[in-house]
């Protein structure tokens, strides 16, 4: 077991990882999207339209911030919501062509600002990382349920 010191500055560690990260995705190009707001429609236009708890879920936040979101996109036109033909009760929030192109414009950019980040780190590590955070990201789940 690590020194229970060194485990308590993993997680101020990550945070101003995240911080840096975030400062260099805003930084990296001119668009006017959060890194979540990005991840959501990068999201919609890879895996097709989605239900909000489905969004929320998978981006790591709640519905209402998805709702939230979906209102900016929608006012940018780059998100649309429609009903479920099934269960009008269902709502799916579905990208744009417009909410694709812009996607297009600002994606390379994003992964050259990504690449400079990790750069430094042979491609073992960066597995390494992916591995770690998604156990640890399902061992905390595991108490959510």
């Amino acid at each position: 077991m690590q020194d229970k010191a060194q485990l308590l500055e993993l997680p101020a560690l990550f945070k101003c990882f995240i911080k840096k990260a975030t400062q260099e995705w805003k930084e990296s190009t001119d668009h006017d999207l959060t890194l979540t707001q990005f991840r959501m429609l990068y999201a919609l236009m890879v895996e097709g339209p989605a239900k909000s708890v489905e969004l929320a879920e998978q981006l790591g936040v709640t519905p209402g911030a998805i709702t939230g979101m979906a209102d900016k996109m929608i006012e940018k036109s780059f998100v649309v919501r429609t009903r479920d033909d099934h269960d009008r009760r269902v709502v799916h929030v579905a990208i744009t062509e417009e909410g694709r192109a812009h996607i297009e414009r600002i994606h390379a950019k994003q992964n050259e600002a990504m690449s400079a980040i990790f750069t430094k780190l042979p491609d073992e590590d960066i597995e390494h990382l992916r591995r770690i955070f998604t156990l640890l990201l399902e061992r905390t789940n595991l108490g959510n349920g």
